[in-house]
């Protein structure tokens, strides 16, 4: 989560927890009023009298309804006040939850901010606007794709109603009932058994298969669930090039203890080079990494020890 979204979150539990307690005053001010009211009313103090001595006025018949409900309603009134302090707790902890993350990632970003060599920053920024690109520039393949996979899947339906003419002769009663890419020949053929078989008979469930292998990268499979949301990639893309600053950086310093030079360069989009601390020298290399369902051909940062 970024700053903003951990701020909200504290904010609207600091809402809750004004809530609560408003709620909490509205109910005993309610209640101090109901105690006033019964005072006045000739039966005793209501602090004074117990339940079982008003149950006992109410038996022998020296106390009205209004008042003895009204002494009830009171005792409700100590439930209310109860569980809206509950409740109250219950945001005061979730209050304190959202602040303590927020102080552990303001305090991430001051590290990031001041700690880390630029040259570091530099090329995992650089390697997040090469992947935001790269997504971006793969939803119009995806689009494309998909709309060759939708008409190769409706030709072929096509095709087999064609080659299968006497099963479907009342299609072809019809006058210039040729190919038509707006309609769904599949809607003909039905989607049982026979459906499964065509599909896999004809290459169907074959390019579907290659098409979905192509789009498996879960990155892009949130990307596209978000409506391609590009505000939504870039924040994503963030955090993640946050958490391996932070990474990287544990790595390094495991090494090094404090940073006092860092003798890296960004070619060819690798970074590599040493890094100089107070209790030794890391190696920094990069290599490149990929493999099936991963998000795409990407570089991967090593880091050793020198010496």
């Amino acid at each position: 989560m970024t700053i903003q979204d951990l701020t909200n979150r504290m904010n609207a539990a600091e809402d809750k927890m004004n809530k609560c307690l408003a709620t909490i005053e509205r109910h005993r001010t309610q209640k101090q009023k109901k105690i006033d009211k019964f005072n006045k009313l000739g039966y005793g103090k209501y602090n004074e009298l117990t339940y079982t001595a008003i149950r006992e006025l109410r038996d022998n018949n020296k106390i009205d309804n209004e008042a003895f409900w009204l002494y009830m309603d009171i005792g409700h009134k100590d439930d209310d006040i109860k569980g809206a302090t509950q409740k109250y707790e219950d945001a005061k902890k979730i209050f304190k939850n959202w602040q303590i993350k927020l102080g552990a990632e303001e305090a991430k970003q001051q590290i990031i901010a001041n700690d880390i060599p630029e040259v570091i920053k530099e090329f995992l920024n650089e390697c997040k606007v090469d992947t935001y690109n790269y997504y971006v520039e793969k939803v119009n393949e995806f689009i494309k794709d998909r709309d060759e996979l939708k008409e190769f899947r409706n030709k072929t339906f096509w095709q087999y109603i064609v080659e299968h003419k006497d099963n479907y002769e009342y299609l072809f009663k019809f006058d210039n009932f040729d190919y038509d890419s707006t309609k769904n020949y599949s809607d003909y053929i039905g989607y049982g058994q026979k459906y499964t078989n065509i599909k896999k008979t004809m290459g169907i469930a074959e390019k579907e298969q290659q098409f979905e292998m192509k789009y498996a990268d879960p990155t892009f499979k949130q990307f596209k669930s978000m409506r391609f949301d590009t505000e939504w990639l870039d924040k994503v893309l963030t955090e993640e090039m946050n958490r391996k600053l932070l990474d990287l950086m544990a790595r390094v310093t495991k090494i090094t203890g404090t940073i006092t030079d860092a003798q890296l360069r960004v070619r060819m989009g690798d970074l590599n080079g040493n890094v100089i601390g107070e209790r030794g020298v890391a190696n920094v290399y990069t290599i490149g990494a990929g493999g099936y369902a991963v998000q795409r051909w990407h570089t991967r940062v090593l880091v050793k020890k020198i010496g």
